[in-house]
């Protein structure tokens, strides 16, 4: 699998998605929220919160893409297992002879 297209750009932008939406909120709740690679560091009185917060962003991105099958790539389906015949054609899905 490739990090530069398909489901490594998806995963990419969900990613910035959620670590965007709990910083907002941080800012909203007036907690200072420092971004590292994929997550969140803030002061120990807030990590209960964080928990929260970072759960809630990433059941809610992942439920609003699974919401719109525009929004599946054929190699997240891959990753996830998800295959519907009507989205994949037998070319896609046939194995490669390599």
């Amino acid at each position: 699998m490739n990090f530069y297209d398909g489901f490594g750009l998806t995963a990419q932008q969900m990613e910035g998605l959620i670590l965007s939406r709990v910083m907002n909120e941080g800012m909203d709740k007036n907690i200072l929220c420092l971004p590292i690679h994929d997550a969140i560091a803030v002061e120990e009185q807030h990590a209960e919160w964080a928990k929260k917060a970072m759960e809630e962003a990433w059941t809610d991105e992942v439920n609003e893409m699974w919401s719109s099958p525009n929004n599946w790539d054929k190699d997240l389906k891959t990753v996830v297992g998800i295959e519907r015949a009507s989205d994949i054609s037998k070319e896609e899905t046939r194995p490669s002879s390599q």
